[in-house]
This record gives structure tokens, C-alpha cells and sequence, in this order.
């Protein structure tokens, strides 16, 4: 009898634990999903649109980006400057294609590739660029994603190496 009581007890007690015990927070995975690629998206518009501050304002104040053959820009007013400097020197049309998007709680990554058509404010042939990219994003406080780390690269070497 005290061995049934015991095991009545304990099991109550289990059960009262498992009230008490906090709902798992909810499923966000699609509404965050749909989050990065409409922040893609916004991307390549504000590049399409020679948008720098557009561009750079899609970054946290301390991202970190690593352009192909360019020095590291760190923070979004250098990834602002440099985004200016770069559509000064003509008109770029970028298409992104993701191939892999990975949600890790308040961390995601985005993998794909890039093409940039440049027509080159001088004169002359326009030029068109390809590659491969990987950004981590972070989610902020009121739910929003923005770009926190970048890197991009081309898997071909380029003309004359």
C-alpha cells in the first residue's frame, strides 16, 4: 500500500511539474523564412536601384562583410561607403538565387550564387559577373532579420591568372 501511495504521489507531482512547465515557444520557421527572402529581395531591389544607404540599412551596425577581391569592410557606414563608391562607377543589375536557407534560432544562414550585369559609367562594354555567396543573419529584438556577416567569390579566376 505505502508503495502505491508513493508511486501516486510521485506521479501527481510529475503531472503538476508538466502543468507548471512554460508552452514551448511558438513555431516562427515560416514567418522568419519568408522574412529573409523578402530581406533578399529588398536587397537586390535597393542594388538595382544604386541605393546605397538602402543597401547598407539591410545590415547590422556592426556587420561584417567580405567582398571578393576588396579589403573586409566592417560596419554598415564602411559597407555603405563602399556600396556608394561602387555605384559611382556605373549601372549594376543583380539577380540572387538562394540555394540553401538554414534557420538556427535567432541565427540564420543564406547560401546561393549572384550575377551582376555592370555597364561602366565611362563608356564601353558592360561586363557581367558572377559567383557564389553566404551571409549569417540575426534576428533583432522587434523580429526583424538583417545581414550580420557576408562573403562573396567567384569560383573562376579572373581573366589573365
Amino acid at each position: 500500500m505505502a508503495h502505491t501511495l508513493r508511486f501516486l504521489g510521485i506521479t501527481v507531482l510529475a503531472v503538476a511539474v508538466g502543468a507548471c512547465a512554460p508552452p514551448p515557444p511558438p513555431d516562427t520557421t515560416a514567418a522568419d523564412t519568408a522574412a529573409i527572402n523578402a530581406l533578399r529581395d529588398a536587397w537586390v531591389t535597393a542594388y538595382n536601384a544604386a541605393d546605397a544607404d538602402g543597401v547598407a540599412n539591410l545590415y547590422t551596425e556592426d556587420a561584417i562583410d567580405m567582398p571578393s577581391e576588396q579589403p573586409t569592410l566592417t560596419g554598415r557606414a564602411a559597407i555603405r561607403e563602399h556600396m556608394a563608391a561602387q555605384f559611382g562607377m556605373g549601372t549594376a543589375v543583380a539577380t540572387v538565387t538562394s540555394a540553401e536557407l538554414q534557420l538556427m534560432g535567432d541565427w540564420a544562414y543564406d547560401r546561393g550564387t549572384y550575377t551582376v550585369n555592370i555597364t561602366p559609367a565611362a563608356g564601353g562594354d558592360a561586363m557581367m559577373m558572377g559567383g557564389r555567396y553566404i551571409v549569417i543573419l540575426r534576428k533583432q529584438a522587434d523580429g526583424s532579420w538583417l545581414l550580420a556577416r557576408g562573403i562573396d567569390n567567384s569560383p573562376v579566376a579572373p581573366a589573365g591568372m
